[in-house]
């Protein structure tokens, strides 16, 4: 298999339910970046590889595994939380960048960030119950 497929394969397999966006934002990257790599568009750097990783809790080396066999390790809910504390700064800072003038911006913005609370709320809870 090509290496680049093989890394975007085991790149979707171990971020799992984690979307491309909560990944952008634990591993420092940008969403588009990851989409690239995920599509086979664009060859990640090995500094981008290594953020990815951490983000995801596992070796570097599991994004070049063959054999479909890498899961992420298990992560403590408490580093989880950690992790997802970067999140809300960066919402903050774009969400500082809309006009407060722009209603219909500013609902989407409540909606996403509601959604994305329940989803939160549910991740929690799963990993608190494991």
């Amino acid at each position: 298999m090509e290496i680049q497929s093989l890394i975007a394969e085991n790149l979707v397999r171990l971020r799992g339910e984690l979307s491309r966006k909560d990944l952008a934002g634990l591993a420092n990257v940008s969403y588009q970046h990851i989409y690239e790599i995920e599509e086979g568009i664009k060859n990640p750097s090995l500094k981008v590889l290594e953020k990815l990783a951490k983000a995801l809790n596992v070796k570097t080396g599991d994004l070049f595994q063959d054999n479909g066999q890498t899961k992420p390790l298990q992560m403590p809910v408490s580093k989880m939380l950690q992790k997802l504390a970067c999140v809300p700064d960066k919402v903050y800072e774009m969400a500082c960048e809309i006009p407060p003038e722009d209603k219909e911006t500013w609902e989407q913005v409540i909606l996403i960030l509601e959604n994305a609370k329940e989803r939160n709320e549910q991740k929690l809870a799963s990993l608190q119950k494991s």
